[in-house]
């Protein structure tokens, strides 16, 4: 139940993050799509979740190693008023409690990020195609 409640408040009115990565010769770049779910087939993105595609959109923001305005990927969401800190603090509270130290030996649970740091762009997708 609290995990839904947070899910819910990281979502921001059917808009969600894509994070990827982009190779070229000289460095990564990390990619922020900002899409809507509703603009999938069927409103399932799970057609992208996994394999290589091309896009086309709008470039919004673009972060570099130089310019330490990292992405925030709670920006559009109710959640966004706190800093990655507390949120951090909050989560390994959570994860401490009796009920998740019950399940924590039978799932993984990734590391979280709540920044995009280094040299990334956020992207407005126009239209993404295989």
């Amino acid at each position: 139940e609290k995990v839904d409640e947070i899910i819910l408040n990281m979502k921001s009115k059917g808009l969600i993050d894509i994070v990827s990565t982009i190779s070229p010769e000289n460095d990564a770049i990390r990619v922020v799509l900002q899409v809507y779910e509703d603009c999938f087939a069927n409103g399932n993105m799970n057609e992208i979740v996994d394999g290589e595609f091309g896009v086309i959109g709008k470039v919004v923001s673009v972060s570099s190693e130089e310019k330490e305005k990292p992405i925030n990927l709670l920006r559009n969401t109710s959640l966004s008023f706190l800093n990655s800190n507390s949120i951090q603090l909050a989560m390994e509270t959570m994860l401490a409690t009796e009920e998740f130290q019950a399940v924590l030996p039978f799932i993984t649970i990734p590391d979280i990020e709540l920044e995009i740091t280094g040299n990334s762009l956020l992207v407005i997708p126009i239209a993404i195609y295989a």
